[in-house]
């Protein structure tokens, strides 16, 4: 089985506590042209179609948001081939869509910094019609009152930079929501 953690990166204002980020070094893939990806809520799975490994959050059972408009129940985000490493996300799209997995969606494609980032965590809309869990609403009206009400936002972003079959991610997580999820 592959293990798949990834990160976060150190913005400001988007520290918790106990969370782990990336060094300084692993920060390079800052300089790289990389792919930013829509993080979405659910809970990860690794579906096995031979060959290949497809990485996927299944969002039968969200956490603190709620998606009024899937596509699927699994969303794929990464394909580790056996034998080979991580696929590009172009021949990695290809792959999940050929075996019926619906990827997440590709929010940038260029070089990023750490202010586009958090630009991207708190101004991006979700293609997934988004809001507050029902489950949470209360808890999110204490902790992130901000946060109530609005409508088509993202949990976060995941940048990916690859390189001969290995992978290079951080991630940054709207700081409402590590808030309601306490």
């Amino acid at each position: 089985m592959i293990t798949y953690k990834i990160r976060r990166f150190n913005i400001e204002g988007f520290e918790i506590r106990g969370k782990k980020y990336l060094s300084p070094e692993e920060e390079f893939l800052l300089s790289k042209k990389v792919f930013v990806q829509e993080k979405v809520d659910g809970k990860f799975t690794c579906r096995d179609f031979g060959d290949f490994l497809i990485l996927c959050e299944d969002l039968r059972d969200t956490h603190t948001i709620y998606y009024k408009n899937l596509p699927s129940r699994f969303l794929g985000f990464d394909v580790y081939q056996k034998d080979e490493g991580f696929l590009e996300v172009k021949e990695a799209y290809k792959i999940m869509l050929e075996y019926g997995i619906i990827p997440v969606p590709i929010i940038y494609v260029g070089k990023v910094d750490k202010e586009m980032i958090k630009n991207f965590v708190l101004e991006k809309n979700s293609e997934f019609l988004t809001e507050i869990n029902p489950k949470m609403r209360d808890i999110a009206k204490e902790v992130a009152p901000d946060i109530v009400g609005k409508k088509n936002f993202i949990e976060g972003v995941v940048v990916k930079y690859y390189e001969n079959n290995r992978l290079y991610a951080g991630k940054a997580v709207n700081p409402a929501f590590e808030k309601i999820g306490r």
